[in-house]
């Protein structure tokens, strides 16, 4: 995104320069010279990705624009999931992809909101009338938001002077700068966002229901991706709703800031550098600034909940480290009393820590523990780790959307230079 946010703002850059530049040397080059190896590596590397991204637009995406899938409302493989599908493509495209790449990504966004405004849920209300409202999610926490809007927030990459990109970004940008009366997400006086699940239709301020979470069971067997069995196992939705319920009891606070919501920043970043307009840099700069006095105001800690007053937990009797994705949430699954701050259960953590021999302790290993006398973890091409004793393999996250997409590596092997020619051949074998 910072890249992104510099290329989009270079035009801004050079209005500031002085009208009268000293005169500068000029250098030509004209003499051909044969591309380096590495060139040809990533020139390959980006024509395998763009033909994949076609590709898997001719099986997946219609003729409208709709992705073929099983259309329902849910945190837990919902709408995020589905336009997340495509949530590469415009970066690559900016990287230097084929234009196709973006074409196939503006199809994809433009069917997309189409189809999940068809969207009818009957246990939430949220999605009730379809999950979008003025082309933007109705409600929604930012940790789902922004994944679902990945493909969106770089596109200033790609195409900045897109004039529909440009006004989107101004208007989602203003569903939080309190310029939308049908979407006051934002309190100006106490620089807070109301709720964790804000959207086109405004903050929600009663508490949530694991419904909003969930949506609606639908009949089938899926790849259930918040399960153990991920994609290894197609699982009957049906069994497992009651689950993926009682999963989402523990999430259901909603009034009040959460840190979560720093990431509305990326719409006001995102204006700015499309628009030049002061107003998105003074909104984006003061809600950060009003984080880090929240953080200040701990010793450091980033507090979970901020009232709707203003003041930290004001939800929770001023016990900030409550709320929904927060500090409390971590010490519940320890079984851990949460009424205590989390530095002190920290700082007691690390005195057991300390206190035990050193072949007892466990470093934490990318989200699994290892230890002298533990299981044997190796590390696997990819970047996950594998237990030597047991047939288990932790997947990057977004390893599913970039296999779905058909993102590919090309290996050296399969590189090979034309006689007398400077472009690459790509074995499709």
């Amino acid at each position: 995104m910072i890249f992104g946010a510099m290329r989009s703002l270079t035009p801004l850059v050079l209005l500031a320069l002085p009208l009268v530049l000293p005169a500068q040397p000029t250098v030509r080059v004209d003499t051909p010279m044969t591309p380096p190896d590495w060139a040809l590596l990533e020139r390959a590397l980006l024509d395998a990705n763009s033909r994949s991204v076609e590709e898997f637009a001719d099986r997946y995406i219609d003729e409208r624009g709709y992705l073929l899938h099983t259309m329902r409302w849910g945190t837990l493989d919902g709408p995020d999931d589905a336009i997340e599908t495509y949530y590469n493509w415009t970066l690559l495209h900016a990287l230097g992809g084929s234009d196709s790449t973006l074409e196939l990504y503006k199809k994809g966004l433009e069917g997309h909101l189409l189809q999940y405004n068809e969207l009818r849920t009957e246990l939430t209300e949220i999605a009730a009338h379809g999950a979008y409202h003025k082309e933007f999610i109705t409600q929604s926490d930012w940790f789902h938001t922004g994944e679902g809007m990945r493909g969106f927030l770089l596109m200033g990459f790609a195409d900045p002077t897109d004039q529909l990109l440009v006004n989107r970004m101004k208007r989602f940008a203003g569903m939080y700068m309190d310029e939308d009366p049908e979407a006051k997400n934002y309190d100006p006086e106490h620089k807070i966002i109301k709720s964790i699940w804000t959207g086109s239709r405004g903050p929600m301020i009663r508490q949530a229901t694991v419904y909003d979470w969930v949506g609606d069971p639908v009949p089938g067997t899926f790849h259930l991706l918040h399960n153990p069995a991920r994609d290894n196992e197609m699982l009957d939705l049906m069994k497992w709703y009651p689950r993926m319920l009682a999963h989402c009891e523990g999430y259901l606070d909603s009034a009040g800031d959460n840190f979560l919501n720093l990431g509305a920043t990326l719409l006001g970043l995102n204006a700015y550098a499309l628009t030049g307009e002061q107003k998105y840099k003074d909104w984006t700069v003061g809600y950060l600034d009003a984080w880090k006095r929240r953080a200040a105001e701990t010793g450091g800690w980033i507090p979970s909940n901020v009232g709707l007053d203003g003041k930290l937990g004001g939800e929770h009797n001023g016990q900030w480290w409550k709320g929904t994705y927060g500090w409390k949430l971590h010490h519940l699954r320890r079984r851990a009393r949460t009424d205590r701050p989390p530095q002190l259960l920290h700082r007691r953590f690390l005195d057991r820590l300390r206190q035990r021999p050193a072949a007892h302790r466990r470093p934490v290993l990318r989200g699994r523990a290892a230890q002298a006398d533990g299981p044997d973890l190796r590390r696997q091409e990819g970047g996950g780790w594998q237990d030597a004793a047991a047939d288990h393999v932790r997947r990057p996250e977004g390893l599913r959307a970039q296999r779905q997409a058909g993102v590919v590596r090309v290996p050296p092997g399969d590189l090979q230079r034309p006689p007398g020619g400077d472009l690459p051949v790509v074995d499709a074998a």
